[in-house]
């Protein structure tokens, strides 16, 4: 069977607010981090899930905020994978791109 968009939105609409709500959420995440001159995006960000490059020492910053993600760790820079899920809430995502923000102008070491 395939399972087109139309077919997901028109028969299982709570299904289709959830894939929704991921990709609205991972979209304020690339957006706002993006925004960010020390982040690097090394692969393409499709859908709800996107792999971003950091120093450590912003990465260890974002941890101690209680940010948790999965990290290749590197010797000065790592990348993470973040994944907004059907679940995720927006204001989660805000937070997270706030206190990168927040990290990026106190901090100038993270170059």
């Amino acid at each position: 069977m395939n399972f087109s968009s139309s077919y997901i939105t028109s028969s299982c609409p709570e299904i289709a607010s959830a894939v929704c709500n991921a990709i609205n959420s991972m979209g304020t995440i690339v957006l706002g981090l993006s925004e960010i001159k020390v982040v690097e995006f090394p692969y393409p960000h499709d859908a709800n899930m996107l792999f971003a490059r950091l120093s450590n020492s912003f990465i260890a910053d974002l941890r101690s905020e209680c940010f948790s993600f999965y990290q290749w760790p590197d010797e000065d820079y790592s990348n993470i994978r973040l994944v907004a899920v059907f679940n995720t809430d927006n204001n989660d995502s805000i937070s997270l791109v706030h206190e990168g923000r927040k990290k990026d102008t106190l901090n100038n070491d993270y170059q």
